[in-house]
């Protein structure tokens, strides 16, 4: 029957050699950060606030490492995020450390004094006890996601961008607030989160969005132009019905959405084409579909990425398209000044030539980007040395990063992949009656989690669709079910393995 697992010990040779996985942050910066494949960080350009973290607050040209000697000793980093003037960096347990600016209280350490080491936010209110697992940073806050799906912020809150019911200068938190699970939230299990110029936006594990905060330009894309305080559902009954959305990124005031078919979706301003949409100058406050009449016909997307008024994304091939403002050159087609409503290719016919992109990553007006060689890109404003490569000259083309003191941040020949197949033994367990299953997946690709009781029958499935390539947690709720022991099983077109968990009541 279908229903039902055969329970058999099967040890599959997967051909996937190990991979070494990087991180670009991404956000409306002028300045980078990049994660190697140890741990270490790497950051340059802007530096007044001490956000590249080297105990400095001189900008740097040339990519120089993130202080180790504190609070990051003996971590180990997952991920980056970069706001406009401050970062988060994600241990592997479950920890976030923050640097830069922090006038709105966005370091969330319980003062608004700048930092430029690393430091611990604060954990000793709403997330004691809690392990983070998914980063971002807007302009000046913060927001956070804890395994159990909740939702949390700090910093700026002038527009309600923390998502707790509050707004306006005095509202704004040092340390973190829980955003506002008991309206549209309710139930939901947020995977992943964006920050914007002062709008924040979250995506849930079935698929739908939710953003707050300022509203406009209709960046919340809600059928409305009314700040919000609290969550609010995007609209879903136009160009979104029916689609799946996979990943979410936003601008300075706008939004995007990748979904599960390969495309994207944008709202919010659109005064220099950033909606890709064919349009200069209507904003949106309801999604639309960038356009695939062009460049990107027959294209599938894979990773999306937005500047403060442009954006960036990857396709399926390894390819690289942009849109919206071009003053500095973002676009990297090789133009300077001449903005695009609609996707143009970034060059390959200087350093990028015969590359394959894995990873993408924007500032507030340049680019970045690795290649599957392990070689880093970047094109745009340099105006602070956000490009990396030892000067401060626009450019309208790729530039290679200067990877002296980085190294090459190597992928294995054989598999151009940044992770391989693996299933990962559930958080805690015993449990009860929530736990955590953490997965990784080399690619985009189809995947289904199921869960069975001991005697083979199916009691739930938390997963049944696409995702992108990368870690993912799935919160898993056993309230309704036994004490007992039940398996989880994780499968794809390559790849098959099952895991036993024991739920204790």
């Amino acid at each position: 029957m279908k229903d039902k697992l055969i329970l058999l010990i099967v040890f599959t040779q997967i051909l996937v050699n190990w991979a070494i996985a990087q991180d670009i942050g991404t956000g409306i910066s002028n300045h980078s950060i990049v994660k190697r494949f140890d741990g270490k960080l790497f950051t340059w350009g802007w530096n007044y606030f001490g956000q590249l973290g080297n105990g400095q607050n001189t900008n740097k040209n040339n990519p120089v490492l993130v202080d180790t000697n504190g609070v990051l000793s003996g971590k180990t980093i997952i991920t980056v995020a970069v706001g406009a003037a401050h970062n988060l960096a994600l241990s592997s347990d479950g920890m976030v450390y923050s640097w830069g600016a922090n006038l709105y209280g966005g370091l969330g350490i319980g003062n608004n004094i700048d930092i430029n080491v690393p430091v611990a936010v604060y954990t000793g209110g709403v997330l004691s006890g809690k392990s983070i697992i998914k980063i971002s940073a807007g302009s000046g806050y913060s927001i956070v996601v804890a395994s159990d799906g909740t939702v949390y912020t700090w910093g700026q809150n002038t527009y309600g961008e923390l998502g707790n019911g509050t707004s306006g200068s005095n509202a704004w938190k040092n340390v973190p607030v829980v955003v506002d699970m008991n309206g549209v939230l309710s139930g939901k299990n947020i995977t992943e989160v964006a920050g914007g110029q002062n709008h924040s936006i979250a995506l849930a594990s079935d698929g739908t969005v939710y953003t707050w905060g300022n509203n406009s330009f209709g960046q919340l894309g809600d059928g409305s132009n009314i700040n919000s305080s609290v969550p609010v559902a995007v609209n879903t009954s136009g160009v979104l019905s029916g689609k799946t959305v996979i990943q979410v990124a936003a601008g300075y005031y706008h939004s995007l959405a990748l979904t599960s078919d390969g495309n994207t979706y944008s709202w919010g301003r659109n005064d220099y084409g950033q909606l890709g949409n064919g349009n200069t100058g209507t904003n949106r406050n309801l999604p639309v579909a960038v356009s695939t009449s062009g460049l990107l016909n027959g294209k599938t997307i894979t990773k999306i990425a937005a500047g403060a008024f442009h954006n960036l994304v990857l396709t399926s091939d390894g390819e690289l398209y942009t849109w919206g403002f071009n003053e500095y050159g973002q676009l990297g087609n090789g133009n300077t000044g001449t903005n695009s409503n609609i996707p143009v290719a970034v060059s390959t016919s200087g350093v990028m030539n015969g590359k394959s992109i894995t990873q993408l990553g924007t500032g507030f007006d340049h680019c970045l980007a690795i290649a599957s060689d392990g070689t880093l890109f970047s094109w745009g404003n340099n105006t602070y040395g956000e490009l990396g490569n030892g000067n401060n000259t626009h450019s309208n083309v790729p530039v290679q990063v200067n990877q002296s003191v980085i190294g090459l941040l190597p992928v294995d020949e054989l598999s151009p992949t940044l992770f391989s197949y693996e299933l990962s033994q559930n958080y805690p367990n015993p449990f009860n009656p929530i736990t955590n299953i953490r997965f990784t997946l080399p690619h985009r690709d189809y995947i289904t989690l199921k869960v069975y009781d001991i005697l083979g029958t199916l009691v739930e499935i938390l997963l049944n669709g696409e995702l992108n390539e990368g870690e993912h947690t799935v919160t898993f709720n056993a309230k309704d079910l036994t004490t007992g022991i039940y398996f989880y099983q994780m499968k794809t077109k390559e790849y098959l393995e099952t895991k036993k968990m024991i739920l204790m009541k």
